[in-house]
């Protein structure tokens, strides 16, 4: 559960009440308000710049939070979702709607409450098999991995973001020489042209991960060697 989840109630009642068009809204002040969406094509995009007090929130301090729909889905952040709200450093709250009803209010953002690692529900952007990894990172390393803002599906679209990500992100490969130890992260292929998924080494022969449409856990690193081969790295702060 999530520090906004009693507001739930509240943003599920505007959501399906502005279908079909996006509704939007902020948080300040424990309390969700919403804005009128004033963007030049409401049923794909939301803009409340010009409410006031979303301005004031943002020039004192007090907001929390950003919220906005996804009419009919995706039942994930976009691209854009994911650039907006790391470059606005407050949580985003997404609420899924077919006009009939809300399906879901999801939140993300690295200044949430990081869930348990084992038994999380798979959401691209939010749950997913980066995300597991950032979170391990930080729960046991002290260190924020840096996000990969792309759309679903990114690997059939001609983006290598793992290989092209993963020295940014401050690892390095290891050489045939170097066995994997603890904290250590692999990528593998799954039914993609390019590495499309990642676990990090927990020791003892295991990895934790999180595969798509699955709960996040721990398994044997013996099952996915094939897929793995040479594709281990090592962050350079260790």
């Amino acid at each position: 559960m999530y520090e906004f989840d009693y507001l739930n109630i509240a943003i599920a009642v505007h959501a399906a009440a502005e279908y079909p068009r996006e509704a939007c809204g902020y948080v300040a002040n424990g309390a969700y308000h919403p804005c009128v969406n004033a963007a030049d094509d409401p049923l794909n995009a939301f803009d409340m710049s010009g409410d006031t007090g979303f301005g004031q929130a943002l020039i004192d301090g007090t907001l929390q939070a950003v919220v906005h729909s996804h009419t009919d889905g995706p039942a994930f952040p976009t691209k854009r979702d994911l650039v907006n709200q790391i470059n606005m450093g407050v949580p985003w709250g997404i609420a899924v709607t077919d006009g009939r009803a809300v399906k879901e209010v999801f939140w993300y953002g690295d200044t949430l409450p990081i869930p348990p690692l084992e038994k999380r529900k798979f959401r691209y952007g939010v749950t997913d098999c980066w995300t597991l990894i950032r979170h391990w990172y930080k729960l046991n390393r002290d260190l924020w991995l840096p996000p990969f803002p792309s759309e679903w599906g990114w690997w059939k679209a001609g983006e290598d973001i793992y290989r092209s990500g993963l020295a940014e992100a401050g690892f390095r490969r290891l050489a045939a020489n170097e066995q994997p130890v603890a904290g250590d992260m692999c990528s593998m292929r799954i039914d993609s042209p390019v590495p499309n998924h990642g676990g990090v080494y927990i020791g003892n022969g295991l990895m934790l991960h999180h595969l798509m449409d699955q709960y996040s856990r721990k398994e044997s690193i013996e099952r996915y060697m094939s897929l793995i081969k040479d594709n281990w790295y090592r962050h350079e702060s260790t």
